[in-house]
């Protein structure tokens, strides 16, 4: 019951924080902190071992949305720096959800030894994980770019031009760091090439190319192979 109400909250905080009169005003920044507070909470309440999954392991698609919701608010943040701080909590957020709890929550069931309870919510939620590919690729397609979003920035609070520059590296930060969190969401699906595959059977031109090239990226870069 009580991990449903956070689900809930977490859900209302973000569809109040993507409403176009909260991205004019400063609610956005209090209701994304919100969001992102009970969600981090919520992965990090997460027991070492158990014999019971969590609740949100079988209502995983209100988890989705409200990370869905939280990705689109970084695209349409009023700024870059606040751009940058919701796409850091979304893509830690991705990375609690693939890992099933925070990161120290999982390296604490490691050393240990007591991974299981941790690998059985991974495989509850692993089927997942394409949706957030998939959400992911579709929103940077859309997006308009760098460039753009600067530009927006600058002529929604008539900042100066001299404030460019900074703007400009914001944005930049933005989409390495959603690379990375992206990074994050493929290494969860190491061994599950099927569904990789469904996955990019179910896109269509130009995001199935988008996610081929993503993920061969990730083979290239991220990928041990042995060799320095």
């Amino acid at each position: 019951v009580v991990e449903n109400l956070v689900l809930n909250s977490a859900l209302h905080a973000m569809q109040l924080a993507t409403d176009d009169a909260s991205l004019e005003s400063t609610n956005f920044d209090g209701l994304l902190s919100k969001s992102y507070g009970l969600l981090s909470n919520l992965f990090g309440s997460v027991p070492r071992e158990g014999t019971t999954l969590p609740t949100w392991t079988q209502k995983p698609h209100v988890l989705l949305e409200v990370m869905k919701l939280m990705l689109a608010a970084v695209y349409g943040a009023p700024s870059g720096g606040q751009a940058v701080r919701v796409a850091t909590d979304v893509s830690r957020l991705w990375e609690a959800f693939t890992q099933g709890g925070t990161r120290l929550v999982a390296r604490s069931a490691g050393r240990q030894n007591l991974a299981t309870y941790q690998a059985r919510i991974q495989r509850s939620t692993k089927g997942f994980t394409i949706m957030l590919i998939a959400h992911a690729i579709d929103q940077q397609r859309q997006w308009a770019g760098v460039e753009a979003a600067v530009q927006r920035c600058l002529q929604r609070f008539d900042l100066e031009q001299e404030r460019r520059q900074e703007e400009l590296h914001k944005w930049k930060d933005v989409t390495s760091i959603l690379q990375t969190g992206m990074t994050s969401l493929l290494v969860s699906l190491e061994g599950s090439d099927h569904l990789k595959q469904c996955l990019y059977v179910s896109l269509r031109e130009p995001l199935n190319t988008m996610f081929k090239e993503l993920n061969e990226n990730y083979q290239d870069r991220w990928k041990y192979k042995g060799t320095a």
